[in-house]
């Protein structure tokens, strides 16, 4: 996959290009989970399903869009208390509007925004969804998984029960979600690089556990009977 010649490509077929890409910029930031990197490998994921799926009728202009707007309104998600595909896509619809995009085109672009996540029950509607959902469940596994997870994880302060726990309990997950075969068919193999990591860490990480939870114990205990000694005496 040559994703720099693909993003060279959008961004002078479409005069849009450069100015949605300075939006994401400034609303997702550049961390590689969700930021602009994650954003760009998402893009350039979809361009490579629709270049295997060049006998399915659909509108590549809807895909690209909608990939490259899929996660505006992360950053927004804690602040609201709303899923970040609805804030995404109602910061979607001014951007389509000020960039040009007809209404009917819009509304697909939204639809797919909408429905990339399976966590709020989207389901994707028509093949640009299924393209867009399927892209951004691909950056989700394999080596790149393996990293996002880390960082993800260190950013909401996960231990790491809690990070075995989230892929066991959705990344696994995601080859079965997938909408296309041909999307199917690299998730299993992209999954297996992150369950050889996963494997890994646990064997590793379980000769410590016990101690560790111990240390803990002892610590707290100790703590405790400080603060006691401390507010007697």
């Amino acid at each position: 996959m040559d994703c720099s010649s693909m993003f060279e490509d959008i961004c002078i077929r479409y005069s849009w290009c450069k100015k949605i890409v300075a939006y994401v910029l400034m609303m997702q930031g550049m961390d590689e989970s969700h930021g602009l990197p994650h954003t760009i490998r998402v893009l350039c994921n979809s361009l490579y399903l629709v270049k295997r799926l060049q006998d399915v009728n659909m509108d590549e202009e809807v895909v690209i869009l909608a990939s490259l707007l899929h996660d505006i309104g992360r950053g927004f998600e804690d602040y609201l208390n709303l899923h970040h595909a609805e804030i995404s896509a109602i910061l979607a619809k001014p951007i389509l509007e000020e960039v040009g995009i007809s209404r009917d085109k819009q509304k697909h672009v939204i639809d797919a925004i909408l429905e990339h996540s399976f966590s709020i029950g989207g389901k994707p509607s028509s093949m640009e969804s299924c393209i867009v959902s399927d892209a951004d469940k691909l950056d989700a596994l394999g080596a790149i998984g393996v990293y996002r997870l880390i960082e993800t994880s260190a950013m909401r302060s996960r231990v790491v029960a809690d990070t075995l726990a989230h892929v066991w309990e959705k990344l696994v997950k995601l080859p079965d979600l997938m909408c296309l075969d041909v999307s199917r068919q690299e998730a299993h193999r992209r999954l297996k690089v992150l369950k050889e990591f996963i494997d890994m860490l646990r064997s590793e990480i379980l000769p410590y556990e016990d101690a560790i939870a111990k240390s803990f114990t002892i610590a707290f205990d100790f703590l405790e009977k400080e603060r006691k000694r401390l507010t007697h005496s």
